[in-house]
């Protein structure tokens, strides 16, 4: 860490002997936002730019055999202010046992028409990075060219981006933080607005988020992103129990498969049925198939759509056999 600015001066994954980044990295941007109506919905050009460099206080939070953590304290003054207008409290956390850092931040906000990003340049060089979106992903460019390129300034994201060349690469995770660029290997994430219409406090007062980085060898693919990506979403339920009579023993899984390049997305009932739907979609562009297994045999099992309509003219099948449920397709109906 840097003792003045609170920036991170260097992040070196040892296990793969690289550094992440190729300048320090966890800049806090404000850009000014041109003023006009709807700016709650909608980003205009953004103007002249300043960035938090002073950090008020480091301070170590926790050093023990999960995690270190180490919390950063920076302020924001407007031009004759002399206290922070708003503050920053940022978290950095490493798992003993997990190839991410995490980042945690609290702020106090109370600017107006400043947009707020957290800017990582990344050690690694390519033409396009990669956004998640529903159930897919779509590349994006790296380096602007032509006009509409550069008027992809900010872009959406869900739960991942990634930015790889061919042996190694860098993915961003966030928990509620949507919007993003990538400009020239430097990724930033957009934290906050500040806009004024139609509400004229927009966004004001005090925020508490999480997102993380997670380097990696190969490219997204290889480093299983999506699956990660959906971990740090989703981390594990549990709550102590004791011993419950039933027949199902120690170890037991409703529905369990090796889905290759396919993801479970969902699982619930029927709308209109007691039927159990499954909603799947394939991850990386490619044909792929999986397999499931129930904990029950299945009475039936065919496509459907978004509606639970039955698909009757899908080409693609369902196989069942016994209380295993084969299929390349989106949507599942089976009755149990």
């Amino acid at each position: 860490m840097d003792g003045k600015t609170g920036r991170i001066a260097r992040l070196h994954d040892v296990k793969h002997k690289r550094d992440v980044l190729s300048a320090p990295g966890g800049v806090l941007q404000l850009w000014h936002e041109q003023h006009y109506r709807w700016d709650a919905w909608n980003i205009a050009t953004l103007g002249d730019s300043w960035t938090v460099d002073s950090a008020t206080r480091i301070e170590p939070l926790e050093s023990g055999p999960v995690r270190t953590v180490v919390r950063v304290h920076r302020g924001f003054n407007r031009a004759g202010d002399t206290a922070p207008t708003s503050t920053f409290a940022t978290d950095y956390i490493l798992y003993h046992d997990l190839p991410r850092l995490d980042v945690g931040m609290e702020i106090d906000w109370q600017e107006e028409h400043l947009l707020l990003k957290c800017a990582f340049p990344l050690a690694v060089d390519a033409a396009t990075y990669t956004c998640e979106m529903p159930f897919g992903y779509t590349l994006r460019p790296n380096k602007p060219e032509t006009a509409e390129e550069k008027a992809q300034f900010e872009v959406p994201m869900q739960r991942w981006a990634d930015l790889s060349q061919s042996d190694y690469g860098v993915s961003f995770f966030t928990q509620n933080k949507y919007g993003c660029d990538c400009r020239f290997n430097t990724f930033r994430l957009t934290l906050l607005k500040s806009s004024t219409y139609p509400d004229p406090r927009q966004d004001r007062g005090r925020h508490r988020f999480r997102f993380a980085l997670y380097p990696h060898a190969g490219d997204w693919r290889e480093a299983e992103t999506m699956q990660r990506a959906y971990e740090y979403n989703e981390p594990l339920r549990w709550r102590r129990a004791g011993v419950q009579p039933g027949p199902l023993g120690r170890r037991h899984s409703f529905i369990a498969g090796a889905p290759g390049g396919v993801m479970l997305e969902t699982v619930k009932r029927g709308e209109d049925d007691p039927e159990t739907i499954l909603r799947l979609y394939e991850v990386f562009g490619r044909e792929s198939a999986a397999e499931y297994r129930f904990d029950r045999p299945l009475l039936a099992a065919r496509e459907t759509d978004l509606l639970e309509w039955d698909r009757l003219w899908a080409r693609r099948g369902v196989d069942v056999e016994g209380d295993l449920c084969g299929s390349s397709c989106a949507r599942l109906k089976s009755r149990r």
